[in-house]
């Protein structure tokens, strides 16, 4: 039976591996994982050293950079190929890093503005009647409280009618409007990640395989401790992720009998629902079976009306 299967107790394992033994730590680095590399039995590709053992949304993923081999025999590394894609989209890969570090960066950004309007305020203080007489700390100052319109003050409010002034201010003043935009929308962005809000949504912290009827089935169960503000219609989806001699590592989505999957597989977590999942001959928790091919159409699953 599926019980005394060793070839489905290793898929289980793999399949289960977010939703059993809560305090487990991959013994190997991640860094060092391949598809053709094998794991130990305590990996976890998903962790969970959150509260009740839950998950913190950290990945044991880390992308590996291929080497390519160049018409000399030299292998040349892709690094900066990756990095150029990366750049491609600079926006994303902003908000993909840390606060701290997006911080930094604005921090840098605006103390390098504050110098370039310095200097610009050093070469109009003659024209303008600035009266910074070269001194550059005056200028830096002049600079600051433009841009963050702290407190101002000059000997001429209209700088002797000369037209770099206005120039000068009306550039510093816009640039100063965008990058405050900017800034305010990084910090929501990082303030308002799913990643927090899906703190409160628990998964038991075993799963279970049920035989009713004869049929064997896949089940744990999930809710939102936000009971009175719960998530809006959410959809549930499980994969199970298995590792091939031959392939490596494959990730095949699993069909669900309870939410039906048919539907969407809504949830509705203000109060706890049970995930199920049925193991039959065309699931991946399945031991395989050569004669039967690697998949097939919805029809041809079984009869999804047996709910036992």
């Amino acid at each position: 039976g599926f019980a005394g299967s060793t070839h489905f107790a290793n898929r289980m394992r793999h399949a289960a591996s977010a939703l059993v033994n809560p305090t487990g730590e991959s013994p190997i680095s991640p860094a060092s994982l391949s598809g053709a590399e094998e794991i130990g039995s305590d990996f976890r590709l998903v962790d969970r050293r959150g509260a009740f053992g839950q998950s913190r949304g950290h990945w044991m993923l880390h992308n590996i950079m291929s080497r390519t081999r160049g018409r000399d025999g030299s292998c040349s590394d892709t690094l900066a190929e990756v990095s150029t894609l990366l750049l491609e989209d600079w926006y994303h890969t902003f908000l993909d890093a840390k606060i701290s570090k997006q911080l930094c960066c604005f921090l840098v950004l605006y103390v390098f503005l504050f110098w370039v309007y310095a200097f610009l305020y050093l070469a109009i203080s003659k024209a303008c009647n600035l009266q910074l007489e070269g001194h550059l700390v005056k200028a830096y100052l002049l600079s600051l409280e433009t841009m963050m319109t702290i407190g101002y003050g000059v000997p001429d409010p209209y700088m002797n009618g000369c037209w770099q002034g206005p120039f000068v201010l009306t550039t510093q003043v816009l640039v100063n409007l965008i990058l405050s935009a900017i800034l305010i929308g990084v910090i929501f962005q990082g303030i308002a990640r799913p990643q927090s809000r899906a703190c409160t949504i628990l998964c038991s912290q075993k799963a279970i395989i049920r035989c009713i009827d004869g049929a064997y089935y896949f089940m744990f169960r999930v809710c939102d401790l936000r009971s009175q503000h719960a998530l809006v219609e959410p959809h549930i989806r499980c994969y199970c992720v298995e590792q091939s001699d031959i392939r490596g590592f494959e990730t095949t989505q699993m069909r669900l009998l309870q939410p039906d999957d048919e539907l969407g597989a809504t949830l509705l977590l203000s109060m706890p629902s049970i995930v199920v999942h049925r193991i039959d001959a065309w699931s991946p928790l399945a031991p395989h079976r050569p004669d039967l091919p690697l998949s097939s159409d919805r029809g041809d699953r079984g009869d999804r009306g047996d709910r036992g």
